[in-house]
């Protein structure tokens, strides 16, 4: 289960980082300053019978 969990995580990360841009947008890049943005994900075995995923997000600010 975990294997798998992190196979789909990957994908979804890969796909998000190399899509091809087509649609003749322009992205403005944006250097990030201190103190950096950081992304925490935690995957713990459930007493029961799965994993809770728990995504610890910190000095993340959203531009539209």
């Amino acid at each position: 289960m975990k294997k798998l969990f992190l196979t789909i995580i990957f994908a979804l990360f890969s796909t998000i980082s190399f899509a091809d841009d087509n649609h003749g947008h322009k992205h403005k890049m944006i250097e990030a300053n201190a103190p950096y943005p950081t992304l925490d994900v935690k995957l713990i075995k459930d007493t029961k019978d799965g994993y809770n995923l728990i995504i610890e997000t910190a000095n993340f600010k959203i531009c539209s």
